[in-house]
């Protein structure tokens, strides 16, 4: 990748900018390369955490309120996923996402993900960026990563207690997912090897 800062009149900060962007970039790619190496034929998923601003959009038919509380998963309509029917299906990221959030307290605070399931698109807003398209499913890096940007709304991110909760729910469904059966796979068949 290449950082695209330019001089406004001061050099250090674009070296800066590009020495960060260059750092954080190869710190992304030497640990998927980590991971190819110690679970061959994983299958990876890569989550780009963000934060969206609530406003209504009459467009999706979601008002600011129900924004606070709704983490918006983009993959650029599938382009950066192996398979975006898989991630809504059983044992699909956010299929367990889902199923985690209907529990309990997370039920109660109306924790949701847009979109709901496959056969919505992305929201044209917050759809994935160059981060899930740089190392998601098809990247020219090789990589065999699904990438998902994850928009997470104000009370999600501001209230520690549900923040928490949230990202402990999360945990769970990727526990439960089919990256960790992928992972768990590529284990038990390097270790039969």
């Amino acid at each position: 990748p290449k950082c695209t800062a330019t001089s406004d009149g001061n050099s250090n900060g674009v070296k800066l900018a590009q020495e960060v962007y260059k750092t954080y970039h190869g710190t992304i790619y030497n640990m998927f390369g980590e991971i190819s190496t110690k679970f061959p034929g994983a299958h990876a998923v890569f989550i780009d955490v963000h934060a969206q601003k609530a406003a209504d959009d009459p467009k999706i038919e979601i008002d600011a309120a129900a924004f606070e509380h709704t983490i918006i998963a983009g993959t650029q309509d599938g382009r950066c996923v192996k398979d975006r029917a898989g991630i809504y299906s059983k044992l699909g990221l956010l299929f367990e996402m889902q199923k985690e959030f209907s529990k309990g307290s997370l039920a109660a605070e109306r924790v949701s993900i847009y979109p709901p399931n496959n056969d919505i698109p992305d929201h044209p807003r917050y759809n994935g960026g160059h981060v899930v398209a740089e190392y998601g499913f098809n990247n020219t890096r090789g990589l065999d990563v699904d990438a998902i940007q994850m928009e997470f709304g104000t009370r999600l991110r501001k209230e520690s207690k549900l923040r928490d909760k949230v990202a402990l729910a999360i945990a769970r469904a990727l526990l439960n997912s089919n990256y960790v059966q992928s992972i768990q796979s590529a284990r038990y068949s390097s270790d039969l090897v």
